[in-house]
C-alpha cells in the first residue's frame, strides 16, 4: 500500500514539473514573451522601475523619452511614466506577447532644464540602454542610394523597407514628402499623430513606406508657433527631417522620431 502511495505521489510530482516546463517553453515560443504589466498599470510608475521590469522580462530594445513638462511636481512626480508603447502600440495587457527585440519606448515626466532635448541627469546616470551609433551626416536622396530607392518603392511593405530601418536605426534622414493623415493623439489637444509618404500629394498613388510620427508636440516637430500651422494637414507637401526608429511589420508603419517638418 505504501509503495502504491509513493508511486502515485511521484507521478503527480512529475506531471506538475512537466506542466511547469511546458509553460516556460510556451512563454518564449517564437521569441515572443508576455508583457510583465499592462499599459495602464505602467502609468504613474517611476520610469526606472518600468525599465527594470521590462529588462527582467527579457526585452532587449528599450528606450526612454522625456516630457519636460513638470512645474511643481506635486500632482505628477519627477520620473513618473506617462505611457509605454511597443512598436507604436500603447494599449496592451499581460496576455499580449511581443518579440523580445520589439521597440519599447517609455515616456515619462520630468522638470525642464536648459537643454530640453537632452536627457536628464538621472537618466544619464542609470545603466544605459543600448543605442546604435548615430552618424553626424543626414541621409538624403543625393548621398544615400538606399534611401532614394526606398522612397520610390511602389510596395510599402517591400522587404527592403525593414532592411533599411534596421541598418540605419538612429540615423537622421531628410526627404520631400506629403501628409496623408493628421489627428490629435488620444485625448490630448496639443499632441498629434501623423502619417506621411514620399513625394508630392496624390490621393490615388503612394510611393515608398507609410511613415509615422506618433504622439508628438509642436516642439518635437520643430514648430515654434503656439498652435498647429495651417500647412500641417492632409494634402500638404512638406520637407521632413527625422530619425529612423523602427519598421513595424505587423502594422506596416515606418516609425520616425521627428526633427522638423516644413512646408514646401
Amino acid at each position: 500500500m505504501k509503495n502504491k502511495f509513493f508511486a502515485l505521489s511521484m507521478v503527480l510530482m512529475l506531471i506538475i514539473v512537466l506542466a511547469g516546463c511546458s509553460d516556460d517553453v510556451s512563454s518564449v515560443s517564437d521569441n515572443k514573451i508576455n508583457m510583465p504589466s499592462s499599459s495602464k498599470k505602467f502609468e504613474g510608475v517611476n520610469y526606472q522601475e518600468v525599465v527594470t521590469q521590462l529588462k527582467d522580462a527579457g526585452f532587449t530594445n528599450i528606450e526612454t523619452e522625456v516630457l519636460s513638462d513638470l512645474v511643481t511636481g506635486w500632482t505628477t512626480k519627477d520620473g513618473e511614466v506617462e505611457k509605454v508603447s511597443v512598436d507604436g502600440d500603447d494599449l496592451f495587457s499581460t496576455d499580449d506577447k511581443f518579440p523580445i527585440d520589439a521597440n519599447i519606448v517609455v515616456t515619462y515626466h520630468t522638470f525642464p532644464d536648459d537643454s530640453s532635448n537632452e536627457k536628464s541627469e538621472s537618466e544619464q546616470s542609470k545603466e544605459p540602454v543600448e543605442e546604435p551609433t548615430v552618424k553626424d551626416e543626414t541621409l538624403t536622396i543625393d548621398n544615400c542610394e538606399e534611401l532614394s530607392s526606398v522612397l520610390q518603392l511602389k510596395d510599402s511593405a517591400d522587404p527592403s523597407v525593414k532592411e533599411f530601418a534596421d541598418k540605419y536605426k538612429g540615423q537622421k534622414i531628410e526627404f520631400d514628402g506629403r501628409i496623408d493623415y493628421v489627428t490629435q493623439h488620444e485625448n490630448y489637444k496639443t499632441r498629434y499623430d501623423l502619417l506621411m509618404s514620399s513625394g508630392d500629394y496624390d490621393e490615388n498613388t503612394q510611393l515608398g513606406p507609410t511613415f509615422q510620427f506618433s504622439d508628438v508636440g509642436l516642439q518635437e516637430l520643430g514648430i515654434k508657433d503656439l498652435y498647429l500651422p495651417a500647412f500641417v494637414k492632409v494634402g500638404s507637401n512638406v520637407k521632413i527631417v527625422a530619425e529612423v526608429k523602427t519598421y513595424n511589420e505587423d502594422s506596416g508603419l515606418f516609425i520616425l522620431k521627428p526633427v522638423s517638418i516644413q512646408e514646401r
